[in-house]
């Protein structure tokens, strides 16, 4: 198995030359079930293999057990520390790099950036090598075959992150943090409930720098468990806690904010979702009219509508005869998304769970069946019981959107065994430094 060392911290009883005559074990809580959570922290060497979906790579040890190793690339050796396990499953990170490779530009990750150690053009590689892994193993080989006939997708960078410096990305435009009780900021360390302090985060848009170093930022942040940093594309940074927003001078504000998206605005609560990259908005919408080649008296159901990004340009490219029916879940969301689109008519707007009988309730209102569905669930995906739903309506046409390529995958599969085929597919870098990217597929039947 290649264990090489145990680490023996000292014991408060004796010198700290002297070793205790038992292993101490690891005390972080854990949340997970079925977790050995109490154990030593055994230091292992691993040559690393594939990438894994979470932003770590595959080791294998001479036991047969399986390692997710973070803070490594695929082809390095390296000594890892364990940091939990299950029966099978291990959990390491690197602590020190035996035969480095050639992409990696730092000696560690930086909180909540688990791809920065390697360069940003790895990095896309390691999400297009997680994307087909993951479209084959969650997914199926049937699915696999028809991406790859496609020619095989590639996780792309959007406009202007092409020639990104390294570990100077600062393209995020809202990010979530921990508070410490003394008001700075943290991030959880991964699968821990452990908190990390961080005094700045290059992810982020650089206006907040203050916030993370201040006393005066810390005073005000202690008693929050969290604080979102929102800098709008329209409209002054905001610092958002759970009472309390204010701008950077640290007077209360709005928890209205507006972003551009091309030469339209669009306001939502501050609290609300939207996407964290500048340039993501448009990208998105661009790819899923061009896949979904929508034209003038088409009908769509959109599943997910959020505050109304993809509808505008939904009902714009259906108007003046078509129809955009949507569903959201949020009711502030909703009321975003029916102010956003305010001029546009065609669009009739439904606050409500998305499953099987929305989507019957959706197609009983339409009168019809759509042109195309339009289909942006959260992370966990859509499921069986909706993309089955979509399968019994007779709709010809889905497009997805998602963030999460298993979620993706497994909707995927889901619709194929619908009658579907993926048509085209695409994947957009919206958060370099991480795992993270962004899937959109075109699937017709």
């Amino acid at each position: 198995m290649s264990i090489i060392a145990t680490e023996w911290p000292a014991s408060s009883n004796s010198p700290a030359s002297r070793a205790p005559t038992r292993p101490q074990p690891i005390t972080t809580k854990c949340t997970q079930p079925n977790y050995h959570c109490l154990m030593p922290h055994e230091l292992i060497e691993l040559t690393l293999g594939n990438p894994a979906h979470g932003g770590a790579c595959i080791a294998y040890g001479d036991d047969g057990q399986i390692y997710f190793v973070r803070g490594g690339a695929p082809g390095e050796k390296v000594v890892a520390k364990i940091t939990s396990r299950q029966t099978r499953l291990r959990w390491a990170e690197v602590v020190d790099v035996i035969n480095a490779s050639p992409d990696r530009i730092a000696d560690n990750t930086l909180p909540g950036a688990d791809l920065s150690h390697i360069t940003v053009a790895a990095g896309r590689e390691w999400k297009t090598r997680v994307l087909l892994d993951q479209i084959r193993r969650v997914g199926s080989r049937e699915l696999e075959e028809q991406i790859l006939a496609l020619g095989a997708p590639k996780v792309t960078a959007l406009p202007g992150d092409e020639l990104l410096a390294e570990r100077e990305w600062g393209r995020r435009t809202r990010a979530r943090f921990a508070v410490m009780p003394d008001g700075r900021l943290a991030v959880r360390k991964y699968r821990s409930d452990t908190l990390l302090p961080v005094d700045s985060y290059p992810l982020l848009v650089p206006v907040f720098a203050d916030v993370f170093m201040s006393p005066q930022w810390h005073k005000r942040l202690q008693g929050d468990s969290e604080v979102m940093l929102v800098a709008p594309t329209g409209g002054e940074p905001l610092v958002v806690g759970e009472n309390t927003i204010w701008n950077l001078e640290g007077d209360e504000a709005s928890s209205r904010v507006q972003w551009s998206v091309g030469k339209y605005q669009f306001e939502v609560d501050a609290r609300g979702f939207w996407q964290v990259h500048p340039q993501a908005p448009a990208t998105l919408v661009d790819a899923v009219l061009t896949q979904s080649e929508l034209k003038p008296g088409d009908n769509v159901i959109e599943l997910y509508s959020g505050a109304g990004l993809f509808t505008y340009f939904l009902a714009a490219a259906v108007a003046p005869s078509g129809r955009v029916l949507s569903i959201e879940g949020s009711e502030q969301a909703v009321a975003d998304a029916a102010s956003n689109c305010g001029t546009l008519r065609g669009i009739d707007f439904f606050v409500g769970t998305v499953d099987g009988d929305a989507i019957k309730d959706l197609i009983l209102e339409l009168g019809n069946i759509p042109r195309s569905i339009i289909l942006d669930p959260p992370r966990s995906g859509a499921g069986k019981n909706v993309t089955s739903a979509i399968g019994e309506t007779g709709v010809k046409q889905v497009t997805l959107i998602a963030c999460d390529p298993a979620s993706a995958a497994r909707d995927m599969e889901n619709l194929r065994a619908q009658g579907f085929f993926v048509a085209n597919i695409e994947a957009f870098d919206l958060f370099p430094g991480t795992h993270h990217f962004e899937i959109v597929a075109t699937l017709r039947r």
